[in-house]
């Protein structure tokens, strides 16, 4: 019988963390014993990872409360855990830490413990201001160095953590792939039926283009794909689908109508019920000059739309950046825009797209099929499945 235990901790609501929700279903998959102490409120997916076997400790977190209260839950969240790992730990098991403020929190029991370090973006030797409100004394080096494992979620950004830290190996590389053990179409909320329902009809016929995600006017630029879609054919039409923000309304508001849909925020999985209908993906990831951090994430972005599109063969459109184009060179599955982006340039490479459709979608396959999660989980945490 397989003894070991994976006690997963993260600070915030996974239901917005998609590699998260992968991760315990990979460990699932591979019959380990799972805690989770975070906080999950998706309540309807949240019974079924119960129904698994899966052990969850409710840890709620506000981010958007009063420093008052952050300060407080971080003191609650802090003796949970410590209390949590002294009664459970055992030689059989991993502490997987997952994010930077997580990090900052918990950062004198990562030495104690065989901890594995998460790290969902890529991060500096000098920490955000507000994760030294909790951790004033927190030293990101002194925390990686003391880590069992350290995780990366893209290999440039493991290369330069790597050398950022003076690491002597390289963090594992466990891109964002999602991981589903069922079929997205079983137990599907009604709310979400309807919504999905409404969608198939106002794109019945047509060429559909979408972007899913979030929206931030800086780094996910969106407007130069609404122009260019806006000025194709009756038969093309964009949906645009992701968390509301500021720059979402202000583009739902501006473009909205029967070819430019907005789509608010479908939890997922059920969100891929939208992504299958697409015939082209959208990515877009600018680097903003603000610091190192926010040039280095978008040029060598993971996102996880990308395993979302392939995982229907969708072959994608994005900027230039070294992340996204070497893998579509590599694999024949897309089109890189170059620089300056407008719209022009973004109708050409849709319609490159649409005259070698199959040829684009099969590299979109491929570059699906390129990455086995379970693997790297497994020889992650030195497992070897039956």
């Amino acid at each position: 019988m397989n003894k070991k235990k994976i006690i997963i901790i993260f600070r915030g609501d996974i239901i917005d963390f998609p590699p998260i929700i992968s991760l315990i279903n990979v460990l699932s998959n591979l019959r380990i014993t799972i805690h989770l102490l975070s906080f999950y409120s998706d309540e309807n997916n949240l019974e079924k990872l119960k129904r698994k076997g899966i052990r969850y400790n409710k840890c709620f977190y506000n981010p958007e409360g009063h420093i008052i209260d952050k300060l407080s839950q971080t003191i609650i969240f802090k003796r949970k855990v410590k209390k949590y790992l002294i009664k459970e730990y055992d030689k059989d098991t991993f502490v997987w830490i997952i994010g930077t403020e997580t990090m900052c929190v918990l950062e004198k029991l990562i030495p104690r413990f065989k901890t594995i370090l998460h790290l969902l973006e890529f991060v500096t030797p000098r920490i955000n201001i507000r994760y030294k409100i909790f951790s004033p004394f927190f030293n990101m080096r002194t925390a990686l160095h003391s880590a069992y494992r350290i995780v990366c979620c893209e290999y440039n950004r493991a290369q330069i953590t790597k050398g950022m830290f003076n690491l002597e190996t390289l963090p594992t590389v466990l891109p964002n792939k999602l991981y589903l053990e069922e079929e997205i179409e079983k137990d599907i909320p009604l709310e979400i039926k309807t919504i999905v329902e409404d969608i198939k009809y106002k794109t019945k016929g047509k060429k559909i283009l979408l972007y899913q995600g979030i929206f931030l006017s800086e780094e996910r630029k969106l407007e130069e794909f609404i122009q260019a879609v806006s000025e194709l054919p009756d038969n093309y039409c964009l949906l645009a689908m992701g968390k509301g923000s500021e720059m979402y309304e202000k583009l739902r508001k501006k473009y909205s109508s029967d070819k430019i849909i907005f789509i608010d925020f479908i939890k997922p999985p059920y969100h891929l019920l939208i992504t299958q209908l697409a015939s082209i993906g959208i990515v877009s990831y600018f680097p903003r000059a603000k610091n190192f951090a926010t040039v280095i994430n978008p040029l060598y972005c993971a996102p996880n739309k990308t395993f979302e599109y392939t995982r229907f063969s969708i072959p994608m459109i994005s900027n230039d950046v070294p992340a996204l184009k070497f893998d579509f060179e590599k694999y024949h599955c897309g089109r890189i825009i170059s620089y300056p982006i407008n719209k022009n340039k973004i109708k050409e490479a849709i319609d490159l797209i649409f005259c070698n459709y199959d040829a684009y979608s099969k590299g979109a396959e491929a570059y699906y099929n390129s990455v086995n999660i379970t693997d790297i989980v497994s020889e992650l945490i030195e497992f070897k499945p039956f």
